[in-house]
């Protein structure tokens, strides 16, 4: 499903289940001021469930992930909110938040369990300003952050099966646990 010219809507799925076992589930361009809430996200070990591009004013809020490769995945993007939601993958690689060139990004209260050798909790490079808050990752890593600059981790239970746990590299910020 391609939203181009939803700007200051919502997609409220009450619940339902939106599936698919193509590339995407839900694909956002140049979209702003946009919610996605209460949505169960049903798809493959090759698809993605929302993919975001040049889309600022983002939230996720309260919406699951099965069997996906990468919940989200986030590019070129301003003020973005995930809260709330649940991820589970037992496919080797699945990402819950992918993210590259975000500003102001913050993640909170997600539940996420990723059982494949190479999963990861949070990917994120070249972005400004990361916030997560009572975030539970359980993956193998659970947070890769690249070029990073004034993040802020704090409250949260992060465990990966591999070391390191947390691995970041030209990042800067506070780890408070």
């Amino acid at each position: 499903t391609a939203l181009q010219s939803a700007s200051g809507g919502s997609l409220d799925c009450q619940g339902h289940t939106i599936s698919s076992n193509g590339e995407s589930i839900v694909d956002l361009l140049g979209v702003y001021d946009f919610t996605i809430q209460d949505c169960n996200f049903e798809g493959s070990p090759t698809t993605k469930g929302i993919v975001a591009n040049g889309s600022d004013r983002l939230r996720v809020i309260n919406s699951q992930f099965t069997d996906v490769l990468v919940a989200m995945a986030f590019a070129d993007m301003d003020d973005v909110t995930v809260t709330g939601n649940t991820m589970s993958a037992a496919t080797l690689s699945s990402i819950f938040m992918q993210g590259a060139f975000l500003r102001n990004a913050i993640s909170s209260d997600n539940t996420v369990t990723l059982n494949g050798a190479g999963s990861v909790g949070y990917s994120i490079d070249n972005s400004d300003t990361l916030t997560s808050t009572r975030d539970t990752v359980t993956a193998a890593q659970a947070i890769f952050l690249d070029k990073v600059d004034n993040y802020g981790i704090l409250n949260g239970g992060f465990g990966g099966i591999y070391d390191p746990t947390i691995e970041m590299h030209q990042s800067s910020g506070t780890l408070g646990f």
